[in-house]
């Protein structure tokens, strides 16, 4: 009997220190994603990271910090869901690939200038879409009478970036049947509710790790207020 009693007892101890070291790892978890936003909010130029807007990720310099950027802000783990305005920025490859010309002409096949997308609600299995402009429009401000159309469907999956080992919104194109566009891969991560950020690329090319930048926005976190697609 009192061996089965120091038993129960050192069992209850395990499980107590079990949850103390549970404990440690939140906190640690917590300062280590303290200190990402807090690099993340010096290199934007914002005291938070819930006032981030559109301007703000244009004026990162350079895929080197875009990256970084990204890599610190997928630690958030915040999922895109609804409509967002969208557009390619001039980092990477963007130059190189065309990658610029291919969404805004090639990828939308006659649907008009890639303009964003339309990710389903959380926890639903629908497809997304992305949104196409009867015209180019410009950065800061779009015309309210612009056709919009929905094209171009792709699949949302949470797996691991190829950058990192976070989860992360990967969005593939397997109903595509240009063979060019079902080998694009795109990450995406969310700053706040309204703002994302993302990186695309071409699987024969290297996928994400040799591709090209985006922006998500919706609201006034880009000024472009007058956007709604559905």
């Amino acid at each position: 009997m009192l061996f089965l009693c120091f038993f129960f007892f050192q069992a209850e101890d395990g499980i107590r220190d079990a949850q103390e070291s549970r404990g440690l790892g939140d906190v640690y978890k917590r300062q280590v994603l303290q200190r990402m936003a807090e690099w993340s909010c010096k290199l934007l130029g914002v005291e938070r990271l819930e006032d981030v807007m559109a301007d703000h990720v244009r004026a990162v310099k350079g895929m080197v910090d875009f990256v970084q950027l990204y890599h610190r802000i997928a630690a958030r783990r915040l999922a895109p869901a609804g409509e967002f305005a969208g557009e390619p920025l001039n980092h990477g490859v963007s130059w190189l690939l065309g990658s610029r010309y291919m969404l805004d002409r090639l990828f939308g096949d006659e649907a008009g200038v890639w303009a964003g997308k339309v990710f389903a609600e959380e926890e639903s299995d629908e497809q997304g879409w992305n949104v196409f402009e009867d015209d180019a429009h410009q950065v800061a401000r779009g015309e309210i009478d612009e056709k919009t159309i929905l094209a171009v469907p792709f699949k949302t999956q949470v797996e691991s970036s190829a950058l990192n080992t976070i989860p992360v919104t990967k969005l593939t194109y397997p109903a595509e049947q240009r063979w060019i566009f079902s080998t694009m891969c795109e990450e995406i991560v969310c700053i706040n509710d309204d703002l994302c950020i993302g990186i695309g690329g071409f699987w024969p090319l290297g996928g994400v790790r040799n591709g090209w930048s985006l922006l998500l926005y919706r609201g006034d976190k880009g000024r472009r207020p007058e956007k709604v697609y559905l």
